[in-house]
């Protein structure tokens, strides 16, 4: 199921019309949350937030029925706007939520930051994974749209990018079909929900939509969000950079079922480097083993040269699997460091 920018009538029927007490929720949520390491700054609503005229540089929590919606936004009045969506998340008594883990990789992107701590992992410590994309009574995919698109409106930025992996790389996709003129940088990401491990499906299943049972999910999930990216693939608005390690069981699972079913180009054999469609880059390769991420030097190479360019010179950015990595970077041009990103 997708969202218009303006279905507040749908909304309010999933939506609670009251907001729910801001002090009861985080009382509830206090053992799985490090609530002093960001300290934020609380609306009462989802419509509050939208009317503001000024938004501060801080971590930010709406509350939604029983979620509390946490997010980071770092104004460096640039070009350019990042919004990151994290993937799989354990926790630990050292490690609590919010999830806010893609700040570091932005130090040297020039960039305002928007990141998202996915609030169903609120509702059980043993949910690692969920997808963004909230639970039968709370439209996670559309919250995030009316979320990002309240911070562009106030930001103006030229360039707005999401970006993650895995999970995060499912719903950096999502969101991206939602802004046009957006760019989606993803590396090894889920495009099927119900094509996952199917033990971490049916604990999200079961956490946050009140069932083990996969036909039920998948009936249940439509209800409330998009669960296979080729429903809105191919988009005319947004563009795709998209990252494969070819040793990856998501190859075979979720890349190339993707291509199929979105009607793009398969790809054969084991690299691939280039557009397969004017708003589509794939780099199917061996940038890692496995499910690995690419390195933090890949990656910050092509966040580089996005916030400096935007998509469109993409091929410029000059990675080989079997060199160092303080030999991965940005090819140089008269503005970029010639020595790539920073690490």
């Amino acid at each position: 199921m997708t969202w218009g920018a303006r279905d507040s009538v749908r909304l309010h029927s999933f939506v609670a019309l009251t907001s729910p007490d801001t002090e009861l929720l985080t009382a509830r949520y206090a053992s799985a949350r490090d609530a002093g390491r960001y300290p934020p700054k609380i609306w009462a609503s989802v419509s509050e937030f939208r009317a503001a005229t000024a938004l501060p540089n801080c971590a930010h929590i709406i509350p939604v029925n029983d979620l509390l919606i946490e997010f980071l936004l770092v104004d460096r009045r640039t070009p350019a706007l990042f919004c990151f969506l994290h993937g799989n998340a354990p926790r630990s008594e050292v490690f609590k939520l919010p999830v806010f883990s893609g700040v570091s990789m932005m130090n040297d992107v020039n960039s305002s930051v928007l990141i998202f701590s996915d609030p169903a992992l609120l509702l059980d410590p043993g949910l690692t994974l969920a997808w963004h994309v909230g639970t039968a009574t709370t439209p996670l995919q559309y919250l995030y749209e009316l979320i990002t698109e309240k911070v562009r409106s106030v930001l103006a930025p030229e360039r707005l990018v999401f970006w993650g992996g895995s999970g995060g790389g499912f719903a950096s996709l999502y969101l991206s079909t939602r802004f046009a003129d957006s760019t989606a940088f993803v590396w090894n990401p889920q495009t099927s929900i119900l094509a996952f491990e199917e033990t971490a499906v049916r604990n999200f299943g079961r956490v946050c939509f009140g069932t083990e049972d996969l036909a039920t999910l998948r009936e249940r999930l439509e209800n409330v969000a998009v669960a296979d990216l080729w429903r809105v693939y191919p988009s005319d608005g947004n563009r795709v950079i998209y990252l494969q390690n070819f040793t990856d069981w998501h190859t075979d699972y979720h890349l190339k079922p993707f291509l199929s079913h979105s009607s793009f180009r398969g790809v054969r054999g084991t690299q691939f480097w280039g557009w397969l469609e004017d708003r589509f880059f794939l780099h199917l390769g061996s940038l890692a083993q496995g499910h690995e991420p690419p390195p933090k030097e890949v990656i910050n190479a092509f966040l580089v040269r996005l916030a400096h360019s935007g998509p469109d010179a993409i091929e410029s950015v000059n990675i080989q699997p079997d060199r160092m990595p303080n030999q991965v970077g940005v090819l140089p041009d008269s503005q970029v460091n010639e020595e790539g990103p920073r690490v």
